[in-house]
């Protein structure tokens, strides 16, 4: 009696502790999952504020200004992500996995779209243009 309830209790304590090592690998998963969410969305910040300081420039600068820019092809970990512009409430928006970020823009006349890789920006008696370069 006394092996077969010895048996019994070592059972009992394996899935004790299969079940403690299951919480603690699902723990561990949903957090990974968390700062990989958090570090695609500084991704998707940084990408929409390098588009609105290019607005901006071009806005203080004023006429005569041109300049061309990178913006990444992907978010980490090969996010997709699309950029806006609204010129009617002024905003830029970033949109990635069902997720969206805006920041203002300093005017509404903007022509054009930003796109993934090269872009160019210029001011045109004041009309922002932003356009892929010619030469990519």
């Amino acid at each position: 009696m006394r092996k077969s309830q010895a048996s019994v209790e070592l059972m009992i304590y394996v899935g004790i502790m299969i079940v403690i090592f299951g919480v603690a690998v699902f723990a561990a998963n949903s957090r990974q999952q968390e700062i990989y969410g958090e570090r695609v969305f500084a991704d998707a910040k940084n990408v929409l504020f390098t588009a609105v300081v290019e607005i901006d420039t071009a806005v203080s600068v004023g006429d005569g200004f041109s300049h061309s820019f990178f913006l990444t092809e992907a978010l980490s970990g090969g996010t997709n992500y699309s950029i806006g512009l609204n010129s009617q409430y002024q905003i830029a928006y970033i949109e990635w996995m069902e997720k969206n970020y805006t920041l203002p823009l300093t005017t509404s006349r903007l022509n054009g779209s930003f796109v993934k890789g090269m872009n160019r920006i210029s001011n045109h008696g004041g009309m922002i243009t932003i356009e892929r370069p010619a030469a990519v």
